[in-house]
């Protein structure tokens, strides 16, 4: 049938239909023990014959699945709508144009990282404006500990692997590397109150850098942003004032990854 034949009462209730069924989806997602029919009536407050006739054919789609003691959960077609729109995720791609004003805004390089185990990897970059810049090239390695799109990423790990690079050494890069690790978790502590990271010149000789973390749908950090140029462009002062900057141009990475984590407001 043509939609457009479709009486206009009939449609205002399929939406409020769906509204309802997308409310009970989700309050489902927040108890993935599941719940039973009168758990879900007393926590949507919807009446118990339209919670069932919801429920019934919430099920029968496969987005929700209910099973013998009469406890619903979500279904596997959640799970494969999930994948599905993960995999349409391109971080490169979400990122570029904030790469690309941060870059016109700094007149910097600007990086876009991902982890590698001990190492983060440049997945993009954008040159700055200036004829003297950092080298860098996509494909690239640092560790973790001591570049700035590293220790961005560092700072939000599980302490296991904190542990695991700091056990594989921290290796002098140059005379400014952090090689104690009391003082690189410290410096880990710093980084998570304020929201970036600084490479003061740690990882290579006359470059400093800011970062800072993306974090996807499970606030789980994902990437790192960073910005870095010769350190007497980049100054302390100047990476001072730039960090808030890179911190929420990271931030609306986050969002679009589905992150609802609070943003710092130390700067």
């Amino acid at each position: 049938m043509d939609q457009r034949s479709i009486p206009a009462a009939e449609v205002s209730g399929a939406a409020k239909a769906l509204v309802k069924g997308l409310a009970m989806l989700d309050l489902l997602m927040q108890h993935p023990g599941g719940l039973r029919l009168s758990e879900v009536i007393g926590q949507s407050g919807v009446p118990k014959g339209t919670a069932l006739r919801l429920l019934e054919t919430l099920t029968a789609s496969g987005a929700v699945a209910v099973d013998e003691a009469g406890v619903y959960r979500l279904g596997f077609r959640c799970a494969i709508w999930g994948s599905a729109f993960l995999e349409s995720l391109d971080i490169r791609r979400l990122a570029r144009d904030v790469l690309a004003r941060l870059a016109d805004v700094t007149g910097e390089t600007c990086h876009l990282g991902i982890r590698d185990d001990l190492q983060v990897v440049y997945l993009d970059k954008i040159d700055g404006k200036h004829a003297i810049r950092m080298f860098s090239r996509i494909g690239g390695t640092n560790p973790l500990y001591c570049a700035g799109l590293g220790k961005a990423i560092l700072a939000f790990l599980p302490e296991a692997d904190v542990a695991r690079v700091v056990a594989a050494g921290l290796a002098p890069r140059t005379e400014n590397t952090i090689t104690d690790a009391e003082t690189l978790r410290r410096d880990m502590a710093t980084v998570r109150h304020r929201g970036y990271s600084v490479d003061d010149v740690e990882n290579e000789d006359g470059v400093r850098c800011a970062g800072a973390p993306i974090f996807d749908h499970q606030n789980r950090v994902v990437a790192s942003i960073s910005v870095a140029g010769p350190a007497y462009r980049m100054t302390r002062e100047r990476i001072k004032a730039l960090g808030p900057e890179i911190r929420d141009a990271a931030d609306e990475v986050s969002r679009r990854l589905g992150a609802h984590r609070p943003v710092s407001t130390t700067a």
